[in-house]
């Protein structure tokens, strides 16, 4: 079965059917047979096309007689999220949606394997044991005006 669904997982995800977006504003169109709607999203998250099981929260809305369908997605410890392939991992930038590059891809599966380092503190360490002429330096190497045209 293919999904009609579109699912971007880099953090946590609100989805909303039934809402219609035009620039900034929403109109609510509401959704038919939300019950199938409901069981066919949440069947998609936890199938086997994607290469975890995902869980969701649904809520059911009614609104001026019309039915809105909300799925809270939390974040996932483990990434990627895609749906077939790694190829459609998507990463959130902003508003929108970007395919991720298979650096980025590559990355996610390393943080998956051996957790995110640049995150952690090292013990016993502070700021102060920063060499600051070190750290003018390496600033100034990633000035722009220190970049090269070739």
């Amino acid at each position: 079965m293919s999904s009609p669904f579109r699912v971007i997982l880099t953090c946590s995800q609100n989805i909303v059917l039934g809402v219609k977006q035009s620039g900034k504003t929403f109109e609510i169109q509401g959704v038919d047979n939300i019950e199938k709607l409901e069981q066919d999203f949440l069947g998609t998250l936890r199938g086997e096309k994607f290469n975890q099981r995902l869980k969701a929260t649904a809520k059911r809305y009614n609104i001026d007689g019309k039915n809105i369908l909300a799925f809270y997605v939390p974040e996932v410890a483990f990434k990627p999220v895609y749906y077939n392939n790694p190829i459609n991992t998507f990463i959130r930038m902003g508003s929108g949606d970007q395919r991720a590059t298979e650096g980025e891809i590559r990355a996610m599966f390393r943080d998956q394997s051996f957790g995110k380092k640049t995150e952690e503190t090292i013990p016993e360490t502070s700021i102060d044991m920063l060499n600051l002429n070190t750290l003018k330096s390496y600033r100034f190497a990633l000035s722009p005006s220190m970049v090269k045209v070739l």
